[in-house]
């Protein structure tokens, strides 16, 4: 709270409360055991190149050596997937990098849990596989002297009033 000091609020001192816990607990924490707990999950993060923890598009939930056979398996289908492609003249790699990025979507499409992803992916598939159809655009070029007589033409017919 506030006081009154020669016109000018000044702010109470908050005391730090005592821990709640007891001293046991307190021993315990701060104790030789603990920190050597705390050093060697430090020492295992580091060894992982501070990346431990889930894999990039790995689900909430689900365990990393699981999500690891999941993404192998559908690695091995886009496989299937791009052989089989191949095979029906679908569509056919120009390189090595094309292949990897067919393979990649293929992976996405099959592993995603995200709607958005999955349709981005299979949006870039089918631009690739899929023949789009051909627009066919006939352009006539008339003369002023044609245009006019049309005109003509449509006003003698009665098609305009």
């Amino acid at each position: 709270m506030t006081e009154q000091n020669s016109g000018r609020k000044v702010r109470k001192t908050i005391q730090k409360k005592p821990s709640t816990s007891p001293q046991w607990v307190r021993d315990l924490i701060n104790g030789p055991e603990m920190l050597a707990k705390r050093m060697e999950g430090l020492r295992r993060f580091r060894e992982a190149g501070g990346k431990a923890g889930r894999i990039t598009g790995q689900p909430d939930g689900v365990r990393k050596r699981d999500w690891i056979k999941i993404v192998a398996k559908a690695e091995a289908k886009a496989d299937k997937v791009i052989k089989a492609m191949a095979d029906k003249n679908i569509w056919e790699a120009d390189n090595d990098v094309s292949s990897k990025a067919m393979k990649s979507a293929i992976t996405i499409m099959e592993t995603a849990t995200e709607v958005r992803l999955k349709l981005a992916a299979a949006k870039t598939i089918l631009d690739f596989t899929q023949t789009k159809p051909v627009v066919k655009s006939e352009t006539t070029v008339k003369t002023a002297e044609e245009f006019l007589n049309s005109l003509i033409e449509e006003e003698k017919d009665g098609s305009k009033p």
